[in-house]
Order: structure tokens, then C-alpha cells, then sequence
């Protein structure tokens, strides 16, 4: 290796070190984390039993655009037209995936159907969105139980 050669090498080696621990900063997980909000149009694809499995897409003001899926069981509520639901939840981005927990309450009424006391723990992340989590809450409408749903979320992305 020549002289021009070995130092082009640690010129692109130098560049290519700083460049990856920009990307790790600008990816890494503040402790604080960022407030964020979005939007999901989801809707019933199947159903076994009494779990529900719904697929859309996303908009959030951090993650951007992408889709998501989720399987709901849903159970008895405490009260008529109420139900409860508990389920997995994963949200594709063009980064990545963030996978986890939700919980919802289901309120059914003769005008169509609320989502109150959604909870989102998604805590689980995959390629460039391992080690990041999103944890909130969202509510959501639909004329009818069976969607097509609109949900808006509302919580911290590390």
C-alpha cells in the first residue's frame, strides 16, 4: 500500500468513525425523550375467538409515516356497552419497528363505538429502532365496531 493509498484509508476510516457516532447521537434515546402525537386509520381485518386483528397506517410527528398491526382480546366490561381490551401492538417505520402492549376501554352506543383509556407500551424496537420505546395513551372512534377505526395517540418517543 502506498503512501497516498494508507492515508486516503485513514482519511475514509476517520470519516466513516465520525460519521456512525453522528448517526448514534442523532438516533440514541434522549433521557427525557420527545413529546410526540399521531394519527392511525386502522381497520378489522379477522377475527378468531375474541381476538381482533387490525391493520392500518400511521402518521406521528416524530416517526413519521408507516403502518401498523395490531391483535386485541377483547373481554367483558364493568359495565353495558363497555368492553375491555388487551393486546400486542407493532409499528412499522421507515427506520425500523416498535413493538408492545395495549389496553383500551370499549364504549358501544347507538351512534357508534369510543376507545377511551388507550395505553401504549411499546418497548421493543428492531433495526434502527432498537433501544427506543414509545409509551402513551390514545383514544379513538368508529361508526361501528367493526371500524374502519381513527385513533390519536399522544406520548414520549426515546
Amino acid at each position: 500500500m502506498n503512501r497516498v493509498t494508507r492515508t486516503l484509508s485513514v482519511a475514509a476510516a476517520i470519516l466513516a468513525i465520525c460519521g456512525a457516532t453522528a448517526f448514534a447521537a442523532g438516533a440514541s434515546a434522549s433521557s427525557k425523550g420527545k413529546k410526540t402525537s399521531g394519527i392511525v386509520y386502522a381497520a378489522l381485518v379477522h377475527t378468531v375467538g375474541k381476538t381482533e386483528y387490525a391493520a392500518g397506517l400511521v402518521s406521528d410527528k416524530v416517526l413519521g409515516k408507516g403502518a401498523v398491526e395490531f391483535a386485541l382480546t377483547v373481554g367483558e366490561g364493568t359495565k353495558t356497552g363497555s368492553l375491555t381490551g388487551k393486546g400486542s401492538v407493532t409499528v412499522f417505520t421507515s427506520t425500523g419497528q416498535l413493538s408492545g402492549t395495549d389496553s383500551v376501554t370499549i364504549n358501544t352506543t347507538s351512534s357508534g363505538v369510543t376507545f377511551t383509556g388507550g395505553k401504549l407500551d411499546l418497548t421493543k424496537g428492531k433495526g434502527l429502532q432498537k433501544g427506543h420505546s414509545f409509551v402513551g395513551t390514545f383514544t379513538g372512534t368508529a361508526k361501528s365496531i367493526a371500524g374502519p377505526y381513527t385513533f390519536n395517540d399522544k406520548g414520549t418517543y426515546k
